[in-house]
């Protein structure tokens, strides 16, 4: 019987195979020179990054897919933005003291 909900080792395996695919497609990714409503997400799939995922079943591929479209524009919101991360929240957020784990509230939509 197989599992009905997502581990923690799913995950980071997910993380791992995007990835790997950002990675071996930087050369062609960089010369699309993202930046928001400057690109179409799923040309960018088809033509760069579709190629990396050939062998994930339907699902995984999917999963991939919709993680991969939310990186690409957090970055350029990022980059239009010229957002600032504090540098004092990022080492809460990863300091060993174990006293308390952030949450965080994740507003996901799917278009």
């Amino acid at each position: 019987m197989k599992n009905k909900y997502v581990s923690a080792l799913d995950l980071i395996d997910l993380t791992n195979l995007i990835g790997n695919a950002i990675l071996n497609s930087e050369h062609e990714i960089n010369h699309v020179k993202l930046r928001t409503n400057n690109y179409d997400f799923e040309k960018i799939w088809k033509e760069i990054l579709d190629i990396q995922f050939w062998d994930l079943d339907a699902q995984h591929q999917n999963a991939a897919k919709i993680v991969c479209q939310h990186l690409i524009q957090a970055l350029c919101d990022i980059e239009d933005n010229e957002l600032i991360i504090d540098d004092a929240f990022i080492d809460d957020c990863i300091s060993d003291n174990g006293e308390q784990q952030l949450e965080f509230d994740f507003d996901v939509r799917y278009e």
